[in-house]
């Protein structure tokens, strides 16, 4: 799909046209993060219905990243992004309603089933094949763990 995006904006580009100009075709990063739980929220405590909060940096990438982010309990991810950090797109896989902050509206934030994967295993495999598949690339990185408080893209 973005190989003919990026072919459908440079023929734009080549008649005159500059409706996708300003559209980033280079290949993704990909970034996956899996964890089990995040951190409480303030003033919550376990079996509060309130979602775990985890905190992402994206430190400014040459290219756009996607974030794959997986979770069994519901989290909500708020992002950070340095000067001239790009999200190309976020994937939500989880078991249970998680969402994203801190991001442009006008990044897309899929929300799919992949499954859980927070440690290196068979199921971070096929993960990876998927991914693999869907960009074109080997992620540039897997952060996980049990519970998670902070990630950072660098």
């Amino acid at each position: 799909m973005h190989k003919l995006r990026a072919l459908a904006c440079a023929l734009f580009v080549v008649i005159g046209l500059s409706a996708c100009a300003t559209t980033d075709t280079a290949a993704p990063e990909v970034h996956v993060i899996g964890v089990y739980e995040g951190s409480y929220p303030p003033n919550a405590g376990h079996g509060s219905s309130r979602p775990y909060q985890i905190d992402i940096t994206v430190r400014e990438r040459k290219r756009p990243v996607v974030l794959v982010l997986m979770s069994y309990e519901p989290v909500e991810w708020r992002f950070t992004l340095d000067a001239g950090a790009r999200v190309r797109e976020v994937i939500l896989s989880s078991a249970h309603p998680s969402r994203v902050t801190g991001l442009d509206p006008e990044v897309p934030i899929l929300r799919e089933s992949l499954g859980l994967s927070y440690r290196r295993d068979a199921s971070y495999e096929r993960l990876r094949k998927q991914l693999v598949e869907r960009y074109g690339t080997e992620p540039a990185s897997f952060q996980y763990g049990y519970k998670g408080r902070e990630f950072s893209i660098h």
